[in-house]
């Protein structure tokens, strides 16, 4: 009985999707050759536009999540994001940690690691991968690197001058 209910839906399913592929065709505007113009061929060589390097705006002295959102796009912000991997994949507990408690407890020009926050008891041991959030200010660059990052996190950190390392 269950195969007979489930063999139904299968041939409703196929049903409906083949009666949307035919309303997709039908609808398509039909043009006849009288009707097709085409674009002329031109053969000359033009010089590439160079691109334009993207650059971060000014570096500030302090940040928050609000602010970086209204002075960075998400997209620049990506476009700095440097990608390290660990050799290795790693399972295990996640955690978060705040930039604000970061900012606490490093100096400026530290890189931030895993192994550093659990040593300075701002994770539990038992975490294996991290992701830093946007929470409280940020004042200071620092390298920071984590399995995850939220956006505003990313922009914190570019816009004080610092880096992140996104870890894979």
């Amino acid at each position: 009985m269950l195969f007979i209910v489930v063999m139904w839906i299968i041939e409703i399913m196929s049903a409906v999707s083949l009666v949307a592929f035919a309303i997709g065709v039908l609808s398509k505007p039909k043009t006849s050759p009288a009707t097709v113009h085409k674009a002329p061929i031109i053969h000359h060589k033009e010089e590439p536009v160079p691109e334009e390097p993207h650059h971060l705006p000014e570096f500030v002295e302090h940040i928050d999540a609000q602010e970086a959102d209204e002075m960075l796009s998400d997209a620049l912000a990506m476009e700095f994001v440097v990608v390290e991997h660990e050799g290795h994949r790693t399972i295990g507990l996640k955690g978060h940690i705040n930039l604000g408690d970061i900012d606490k407890v490093f100096k400026a020009g530290q890189v931030v690691t895993l192994d550093k926050l659990k040593a300075k008891g701002l994770v539990n041991k038992k975490i294996k991968r991290i992701k830093v959030l946007a929470d409280g200010v940020l004042n200071k660059p620092l390298m920071v690197k984590a399995h995850g990052f939220s956006i505003q996190a990313i922009k914190m950190i570019e816009l004080t001058g610092g880096t992140v390392v996104k870890l894979k």
